[in-house]
């Protein structure tokens, strides 16, 4: 569980980084984002992937599930440095909770629960492997 948790959110600075170059013309990432999605990511994958089994549900609510992380994410990182050193979407007319979500990603959250639903299972199986593998050399 670890180790995938760090692939995956090593796997979402990536996209972040580049994200935010196509969107804001200048690409970003945080050490900040990277450690609270390590901290976040069996809520935001397993957890949530536990309670919904429905592939439509899953993938139709999945902004929400992203939604939470960034309510939740941005108010931890807000308490240790003293504002977000993240993101801030204050600058969209579609922002809410003072910047920490922006209803105009939904397009692309769904598309990321899409490519969950699909491709997590595999990942998931792949990294029981990978731990079962590195407790056998042990």
């Amino acid at each position: 569980a670890k180790l995938r948790c760090l692939l995956l959110s090593m796997a979402y600075s990536f996209v972040e980084y580049n994200f935010t170059f196509f969107e804001r013309g200048k690409a970003y990432t945080s050490l900040a984002q990277f450690l609270a999605n390590v901290v976040y990511m069996p809520v935001l994958v397993d957890l949530y992937g536990h309670f919904l089994q429905n592939p439509i549900l899953y993938v139709l609510l999945f902004p929400a599930n992203i939604w939470l992380l960034e309510i939740l994410q941005g108010r931890a990182i807000h308490w240790i440095y003293g504002r977000n050193v993240a993101w801030c979407y204050a600058d969209y007319a579609d922002e809410l909770f003072g910047g920490l979500i922006r209803l105009g990603h939904a397009i692309w959250w769904w598309a990321l629960g899409a490519a969950l639903w699909l491709f997590y299972p595999g990942i998931y199986m792949a990294s029981l492997r990978v731990a079962q593998l590195a407790t056998l050399t042990r």
